[in-house]
């Protein structure tokens, strides 16, 4: 079984061109991408920093994105006063930028 990261950066054409070019790092932008194919073209590089809306699009975000990237994290931010959460307090977070760090 073809790994994803395989599988975008041998892609023919303007995705494979994408990718090719922010891996020499040149500064690249790509448009017209739906959430989940911006997620797949993303999964193509080494690292990166994935950033959302709002909340409930990093959520979804990171539960894509975690099941090609075991070690992934969810930063949330410090204060969100559109949806309050109780199970997700400062040591979640803590937890994630100490993972992000290491």
């Amino acid at each position: 079984m073809r790994d994803i990261k395989e599988i975008i950066s041998a892609a023919d054409g303007a995705l494979g061109d994408a990718v090719a070019a922010v891996k020499r790092g040149e500064k690249t932008s790509v448009f017209g991408l739906t959430a989940s194919d911006a997620r797949l073209f993303c999964s193509a590089l080494d690292g990166f920093l994935y950033v959302c809306a709002d909340v409930v699009a990093a959520r979804t975000a990171f539960v894509e994105l975690s099941l090609h990237f075991p070690s992934a994290e969810l930063l949330l931010p410090k204060n969100n006063v559109l949806i309050v959460s109780s199970g997700n307090g400062s040591g979640a977070r803590c937890r994630a930028l100490y993972n992000i760090a290491s």
